[in-house]
């Protein structure tokens, strides 16, 4: 996704930059009530925020196939919007 692509590039190298991003996310995740999505952005965030890149990769590993499968379970409960699955 757009997120995950700006974390991977340019982004990725400024933690704060991260930081703000990945607080964005997880507050979206919230909204839409994915806990485990929600659980790992946060660490993530936390990560970005102390400097700690490693363990930051590690968290953004683990929240891609939570994104992924948090995803596809909105669009399969929209299959109006199923076409948006092929261009996040």
């Amino acid at each position: 996704t757009a997120t995950f692509a700006m974390l991977d590039g340019d982004q990725g190298g400024d933690p704060g930059a991260a930081a703000r991003i990945l607080h964005d996310f997880a507050g979206s995740a919230a909204v839409f009530g994915a806990r485990r999505l929600h659980a790992a952005l946060v660490e993530a965030e936390a990560h970005a925020r102390d400097g700690d890149r490693p363990a930051l990769e590690a968290s953004i590993a683990r929240a891609r196939p939570l994104w992924q499968r948090t995803r596809d379970a909105v669009l399969d409960r929209h299959p109006d919007r199923a076409t948006a699955k092929t261009e996040g």
